[in-house]
């Protein structure tokens, strides 16, 4: 019993010696030391806007059509790059 009391204590000891403590992990490197800043979007321009015939199916399946507008943006961001995407609008 008294060995079993002993053999836990030395684990425990060794372990407290062996983790870092949170000073030393405060003052250390860690993994999220960098500083790290999502570009902004500065601008968004419409590059360009359309209107288009689509055909689309009724729960009975009759073939009707319908109109859409499709509008392409271009995103400017604070880093220099650049996107474009398309939204589709029903008209």
């Amino acid at each position: 019993m008294k060995t079993k009391f002993f053999v836990l204590l030395a684990i425990a000891g060794t372990s407290l010696l062996i983790t870092p403590t949170s000073e030393a992990r405060e003052h250390g490197s860690s993994e999220h030391s960098f500083s790290h800043c999502a570009p902004r979007v500065i601008c968004i321009k419409v590059i360009s806007q359309h209107s288009e015939c689509r055909v689309g199916y009724d729960h009975c399946g009759k073939k009707y059509t319908y109109h859409v507008t499709v509008v392409t943006y271009l995103e400017i961001r604070s880093d220099g790059s650049r996107r474009t995407y398309s939204k589709t609008l029903r008209a």
